[in-house]
């Protein structure tokens, strides 16, 4: 398994969240100029995924379950944007 293959979750210019694959486990990451802020925010949906082991990983995709689009695609990005809304939605309801 590849260390060292980023699998984008979900990227804009200020904010990344991706994936690597290390010793047969996934590994989630954010980077980017908002990433202190959003992290938080994303936690709960980062830990569902970080420290599984994926069901399939090559070169290009990592797909982590037969319930799930492999990543990346348009299937995955999608979902990660539908999740994306809910999240901007529930925390501009809360405020």
């Amino acid at each position: 398994m590849c260390g060292n293959m980023k699998y984008d979750f979900y990227k804009n210019p200020f904010f990344k969240v991706y994936a690597t694959v290390e010793n047969g486990r996934v590994n989630m990451h954010t980077s980017g100029l908002a990433s202190k802020a959003l992290k938080p925010l994303l936690s709960d949906m980062m830990d569902m995924f970080d420290g599984s082991k994926p069901a399939l990983v090559n070169g290009e995709s990592l797909v982590f379950s037969t319930w799930m689009p492999p990543i990346p695609g348009k299937a995955f990005g999608r979902l990660v944007s539908s999740q994306m809304g809910y999240m901007r939605g529930k925390w501009f309801l809360n405020r």
